[in-house]
């Protein structure tokens, strides 16, 4: 069995964001959350119920109050919040729409990083033999020999 055990960095896979250091901020906030996540409605419903899960371990009280205001501004944001849907991020199946590479379909896995309160690691995994696989290794191809394009020489 065929593992896509080399490491890609977020920075790849998360390239059609302008800012990829906060996902609610992605989901609702940049104009390339909606093209990006294939089940937007879904990933923004689990998004702000891990929010809403997680927001007491933040390290700043004030820093968290701003992200929430600034979340706030969005319309489907602000109905999804006054749900008050809580549900931590464990385990699940999403399809990503790459805007190089195409569909990729992962499943992930998310952990505490108890050295850092309120952060998660999150490991995403395609099926070993897929074409989703095939994509993510594309891209980490591409990350680490980009050609005149910023592609590497494997994308299709």
């Amino acid at each position: 069995m065929r593992s896509c055990s080399s490491v890609l960095k977020a920075e790849a896979l998360f390239s059609s964001f302008g800012d990829n250091r906060n996902y609610a901020r992605n989901v609702f906030l940049d104009p390339a959350g909606r093209r990006f996540f294939a089940d937007w409605d879904r990933s923004a419903q689990s998004s702000v119920a891990s929010l809403r899960a997680t927001m007491h371990q933040h390290p700043s009280p004030q820093e968290r109050a701003a992200l929430i205001e600034e979340l706030r501004t969005d319309d489907e944001f602000d109905r999804l919040w006054e749900q008050y849907d809580v549900a931590p991020k464990t385990a699940e199946v999403k399809t990503l729409r790459h805007e190089r590479v195409g569909d990729i379909t992962v499943s992930f896995h998310a952990f505490a990083v108890m050295s850092a309160p309120g952060r998660q690691l999150i490991v995403y995994q395609p099926e070993p033999g897929s074409v989703s696989e095939s994509r993510l290794l594309t891209l980490r191809i591409g990350a680490l020999h980009p050609g005149p394009t910023g592609v590497g020489a494997a994308s299709d």
